[in-house]
């Protein structure tokens, strides 16, 4: 006997459901536990990816902790809140269709089905801050270099650290970088005329003529530094 219509609809509703959880279950994120008590941030999924979700040609991947991220519950939801400070955006994985795209506005999870949602682009699976992608440089490479030995209490390794290396839009055959630490650390270059660690501004951009391999970068610092020869740019503490 085909079972009635009713039946059917209910195992489809229950299919659907599982596999919406499927989608979003934690894939290998840094989210902070949700604190306690929060019954229903608690069975929400890990929604954030801090590695680009392994798209290439994403110069800046943001960790939970540089995004900020961080869930709260308001009137029987679970709230997550997250900053993607520039110059990257939120880019998020619909659970139908493709992704990623560029969205904006918190995201919320409840009962029953506890999937994460978007107020404008609905069912979310995971999102992350990240940069645009950017066309390669040739020789304007990376040059981030963790200071070892580190004589401070922390020194930050290359896979902590948010950088971007792109095409200046106004100026094709030049390149520039820019680099966030994380928190705790600091931005320095190392001089290479002085041949020595320099402290340099938050958001500090450098430059690089595209000459091919070889070609070399350079940063606007105060005096007597001015346009400063870098070597390498590094990540650690103060102290």
């Amino acid at each position: 006997m085909d079972s009635p219509p009713y039946r059917n609809v209910a195992l489809l509703a229950t299919i659907m459901q599982i596999a919406f959880a499927c989608l979003a279950v934690n894939n290998g994120d840094s989210e902070p536990p949700t604190s306690s008590p929060q019954p229903i941030c608690s069975q929400c999924p890990a929604v954030y990816v801090p590695n680009c979700n392994g798209l290439t040609g994403r110069h800046l991947c943001l960790t939970s902790t540089q995004a900020q991220v961080h869930r709260t519950e308001v009137a029987g939801k679970c709230i997550f809140n997250y900053t993607c400070p520039e110059p990257t955006a939120a880019y998020a994985w619909p659970l139908i269709g493709d992704g990623p795209i560029v969205i904006t506005g918190e995201l919320h999870c409840n009962a029953p089905n506890h999937i994460w949602r978007n107020t404008k682009y609905g069912p979310i699976s995971k999102m992350g801050c990240m940069s645009q992608a950017r066309t390669r440089c040739g020789g304007c490479v990376d040059i981030y270099e963790p200071r070892d030995p580190c004589p401070v209490s922390s020194c930050a390794p290359r896979r902590h650290v948010g950088l971007s290396v792109y095409r200046d839009p106004s100026n094709r055959k030049r390149c520039l970088l820019h680099f966030l630490c994380p928190v705790g650390t600091e931005p320095y270059i190392f001089e290479g005329v002085g041949k020595g660690y320099v402290k340099a501004p938050e958001g500090t951009t450098l430059t690089c003529t595209d000459n091919g391999p070889g070609s070399s970068w350079y940063a606007m610092l105060a005096p007597p530094f001015e346009d400063a020869y870098v070597e390498h740019i590094s990540c650690f503490s103060a102290t």
